[in-house]
């Protein structure tokens, strides 16, 4: 029963093509052979589990329909993911706030809402597409189609317990066009978005710059495509999404080979959930944080690197003696080995502490490679031991380079085991077991 739907609505979807494209040749028309913008819209018997809800629209001072399902799982007690679905050109959310999609809600708890967007072809905000080469009726439509999504967007709000964090924008044809359109402008306000058979003509020549917001933003965008769709060519499509391949947006692309406009809505459903499953905002932030976390922990790792040679340099082994854990601290070298921060304090003062002849001395680091892995790292440095020379000019006399892991200990990174080498001139191979 729901595949023949669907092939009805195919089919209808196919007779609007012809309106819409008309608009290109009947625009050359004179004035008296234009056709007015139809005032139909389309009707499809509701799901019985869709509840059908207007309100108030102050700035036209009418009443505006809009669908609502609301899973069973749905609390005021928690959190609750949210999708607004944008309808195709000519009918109204019921086209696709309904079987499938519905199905799929109530198995993951989420709240589902479809706008009117005005009416119709309200085209959400994006270009509008009018029928019979006719000006746009009114003429801010563009206007109160976006306004109306985003009134009905914070009533769900203010209504139930949303998740911002899980909050979906999804839209089929006309409605693909306006989720791409709306997804870009209010970047705040999505985790993810999906278009299926977006019919955004009007926008693929700058499609770049729609794209560009939403890339720079990391929202996640999917597309659902019908290759036998003859209402939005797969070429179209296709365009779209060579578009994000170029910007490297995060994107996932599924074309069904025997899909047409119709049946990509039903067919493209479970992938749409699953992609939405697997976004959230809160992941955004939290790559973020863990980005920032990373650039944190490698900038300390430098400068506990660099304070090695610092404090060696000052004769402070006990600041020295500090960089390494307490108790499993590991120093290896040619002077010997000790193991603990009190036991290398112990031999920095037994060996260097008491040669009095490089008392000047200074270790400089370079080409330093940094790998961490949670509250564990390792390194590689590159140093050069530097000391006063002939008429105090400085000579360098060694030149190796250090073994490091690190660990991170009561908050502070720290040396869980050094391996001193000279290179030129070349130790002896250190026992490191």
């Amino acid at each position: 029963m729901k595949g023949k739907i669907y092939r009805i609505l195919s089919v209808m979807f196919t007779l609007l093509l012809g309106l819409i494209l008309a608009q290109y040749t009947i625009a050359q028309q004179p004035e008296s052979a234009k056709k007015p913008m139809p005032k139909f819209p389309m009707r499809i018997e509701p799901d019985p589990r869709v509840e059908q809800r207007k309100y108030h629209f102050e700035d036209t001072n009418e009443d505006l329909s809009y669908v609502l399902y609301v899973s069973s799982k749905v609390s005021k007690d928690r959190k609750n993911p949210l999708i607004v679905a944008l309808h195709g050109l000519g009918g109204d959310a019921n086209f696709i706030v309904r079987d499938r999609l519905v199905d799929l809600a109530e198995e993951g708890g989420y709240i589902v809402v479809g706008p009117l967007g005005y009416n119709v072809g309200g085209w959400y905000g994006s270009p509008v597409i009018a029928f019979g080469g006719r000006p746009v009726e009114p003429p801010n439509l563009t206007e109160l189609s976006e306004k109306d999504v985003m009134n009905v967007l914070n009533m769900m709000k203010k209504e139930f317990n949303v998740d911002e964090n899980r909050t979906y924008l999804i839209g089929h044809s006309m409605g693909g066009a306006g989720a791409l359109f709306l997804g870009q402008k209010y970047t705040d306000k999505w985790a993810a978005i999906a278009g299926i058979a977006p019919a955004a003509f009007a926008m693929l020549k700058n499609r770049a710059e729609i794209l560009n917001p939403i890339r720079d933003a990391g929202i996640p965008v999917m597309i659902i495509q019908g290759e036998k769709d003859n209402v939005v060519p797969v070429n179209i499509t296709r365009q779209w999404v060579d578009a994000m391949k170029e910007l490297k947006m995060k994107h996932e692309y599924i074309e069904f080979p025997e899909g047409d406009h119709g049946t990509v809505i039903s067919d493209g459903m479970p992938d749409i959930f699953r992609f939405f499953a697997g976004h959230t905002k809160a992941g955004k932030h939290e790559a973020l944080e863990s980005r920032v976390q990373a650039l944190e922990d490698r900038e300390e790792i430098r400068q506990l690197l660099m304070d090695y040679g610092r404090f060696l340099d000052q004769r402070d082994f006990g600041a020295f003696s500090g960089l390494f854990a307490k108790t499993e601290g590991e120093w290896i070298g040619g002077m010997g080995r000790a193991k603990g921060s009190q036991a290398i304090r112990e031999l920095m003062e037994s060996t260097i502490g008491k040669d009095t002849s490089i008392m000047q001395s200074c270790h400089l680091f370079t080409n330093e490679t940094i790998h961490i892995d949670g509250d564990q790292a390792t390194a590689l440095t590159k140093w050069i031991f530097v000391v006063p020379g002939e008429s105090n000019r400085p000579q360098l006399v060694f030149l190796g380079h250090y073994e490091d892991s690190m660990i991170r200990e009561n908050g502070r990174w720290r040396f869980l085991r050094r391996v001193v080498r000279a290179d030129i001139p070349s130790d002896n191979q250190i026992e490191t077991k």
